[in-house]
């Protein structure tokens, strides 16, 4: 979700009308003209000959009600251009707005009423795709009155014009300024705004201390993320103290685990402390994020959160217990657009299904969790099937042996993304394996060579596939190497608990388990970091 078209906007609409409403008087003329504007429109009127003496009443009269006329018309010409960005004419608002942003009788407005009309224009020039334009005139209006909502807006078109930097010092002008404004819909710009940051690590370190400081929790799902990478980022620039606060905010398991098994945060790890301990930290995710969905019963979104992290912890009985109790309340008709008084964000409705299908099938009934994947891929029929959920169908049906519905079953899917497009290609070469279709196994292979820049993971997993240990090795190596893809190699070694084997996995975790005993590879391990066996769920997948 973003912001900028989910937000309200009722401070910009009420301040726009503040200065549009034209309620006409007994005699017809503008209260807002004739009142609140003459006494400041009127200016002494020196005389021909240069002296200071006041003008006849006549003449004063006269100019006044010129004045107000003047500025009366300029309004009814603000206010027809509102309706015109309100009713969706976008052209003729983005004619009509820098016409009236640029004329002289702007003046006359307060600075407050004048950010409203810049911060209208903006709005107006973003949805004529005049994006830089329409950077210009928030600006603008920051200038005049800064508001919440002006600021937040010139981040995001910032970052959407890959000005990166002036996003960044827009988002942290915001987040100091309004810093209880932030919520859940800040975080997808925040974490779009760091990756942009990636070859800046001091500005990352910037952005996520200014949440740090702000106290910024995520009221719909949990913060841990940002909190491990501030800590690794302090870290990085030697600050111990900060990392080691940093910590302290984290509630979730998986980022204590990773900073168990990586050396580059020995400086603050103690495994005799209640922080460190990864079960703890299983619970607390739980106990926070159901704190958090009592808070917003009616929100799906939280729900769904605190199913993963129940999963993550091993409740797999409070997993289908929690997702079936809202699935029956929430109503039969899966429609993702549908309209509920009872529950808000029913696009979400959809992992309901799909992570009690996950707590079925580590419970051993796999063909109940079929059962719910194909209830979810049909959640909404009028969009087709849903991407996530017919990959995840095809991974599970294959895990369970059955090669041809899992390769026929994910064909059908035809648009998505580069990563969605990998996750089809794994459940291929899955069924090639156990199909014994060597043709497609290499061309999957070579798909996946295609995007080892970008997702190396996804050829290694091709490679202990298909039993190529010794590349396989040497790709793994790499990836430890690289400081930024070492934290995820890392977690491949580690031993979590596991669901119940599957037949059509056989293949796989027998390679898996012969590539960890390489003595290469167990070297490279304890060179950056070590292997441990933990009491929790790698996630929330069907591995």
């Amino acid at each position: 979700m973003n912001r900028i078209e989910h937000e309200s906007y009722r401070s910009h609409e009420s301040t726009m009308k503040r200065i549009l409403r034209m309620r006409d008087t007994a005699g017809g003329a503008s209260a807002l003209a004739a009142l609140a504007l003459a006494a400041s429109l009127i200016a002494p009127i020196a005389s021909a000959s240069g002296e200071s003496t006041p003008p006849s009443l006549p003449a004063v009269a006269e100019k006044t009600s010129a004045t107000a006329e003047r500025m009366a018309g300029y309004l009814r010409d603000i206010r027809a251009a509102e309706a015109e960005y309100r009713q969706g004419a976008h052209a003729r608002a983005c004619r009509s707005l820098p016409r009236l942003a640029a004329d002289v009788r702007r003046a006359a407005l307060s600075a407050e009423e004048r950010r409203a009309l810049l911060s209208m224009t903006a709005r107006a020039l973003s949805s004529c795709d005049r994006a830089a334009e329409a950077v210009d005139y928030l600006q603008r209006a920051i200038r005049e009155a800064p508001q919440v909502d002006d600021v937040y807006r010139l981040s995001v078109l910032a970052y959407r014009q890959q000005r990166y930097a002036l996003s960044l010092e827009a988002y942290l002008d915001y987040i100091a300024r309004w810093p209880e404004a932030a919520d859940e819909h800040d975080v997808p710009h925040v974490w779009g705004l760091y990756r942009a940051l990636a070859d800046q690590p001091a500005q990352q370190r910037r952005l996520l201390q200014a949440m740090f400081d702000a106290g910024f929790d995520d009221p719909t799902a949990d913060s841990s993320e940002m909190w491990f990478q501030l800590a690794r980022l302090h870290l990085e620039g030697g600050d111990v103290e900060s990392a080691r606060a940093a910590v302290r905010r984290i509630t979730a398991a998986d980022p204590i685990v990773r900073m168990r098994i990586d050396r580059r945060f020995d400086a603050i790890v103690d495994r005799t402390t209640d922080t460190f301990d990864v079960s703890q930290r299983a619970r607390q995710a739980v106990d926070a994020l159901r704190a958090k969905a009592a808070a917003r019963p009616r929100d799906l979104a939280v729900w769904v959160q605190l199913t993963y992290a129940m999963l993550t912890a091993g409740d797999h009985a409070g997993v289908i217990d929690t997702t079936t109790r809202l699935i029956d309340a929430s109503g039969d008709a899966p429609a993702a657009g549908e309209k509920s008084k009872a529950y808000e964000s029913l696009d979400h409705r959809v992992w309901l299904f799909n992570n009690r299908a996950i707590a079925l099938y580590r419970l051993g009934r796999p063909d109940e969790a079929v059962a719910d994947l194909e209830r979810a891929i049909a959640f909404d029929p009028e969009q087709g099937p849903n991407v996530s959920q017919t990959l995840n169908l095809g991974t599970l049906r294959c895990y369970m042996g059955h090669p041809r519905e899992a390769a026929e079953g994910v064909a059908t899917v035809k648009r998505m993304s580069t990563y969605g497009e990998l996750v089809q290609a794994l459940v291929l070469l899955c069924a090639a394996v156990q199909r014994d279709d060597r043709a497609q196994a290499a061309g999957t292979l070579a798909f996946f060579r295609r995007h080892r820049d970008e997702h190396p993971e996804m050829l290694l997993h091709g490679l202990i596939w298909t039993g190529q240990l010794a590349e396989a090795e040497r790709i793994y190596r790499r990836m430890l190497d690289d400081p930024a893809l070492r934290a995820d190699a890392l977690m491949l070694g580690q031993a979590f608990l596991a669901s119940p084997p599957q037949p059509g996995r056989r293949a796989y975790d027998r390679n898996r388990d012969a590539l960890f005993a390489r003595p290469g590879v167990q070297a490279a391990i304890d060179a950056v970091g070590g292997v441990e066996r933990f009491p929790i769920h790698d996630g929330f997948t069907f591995d």
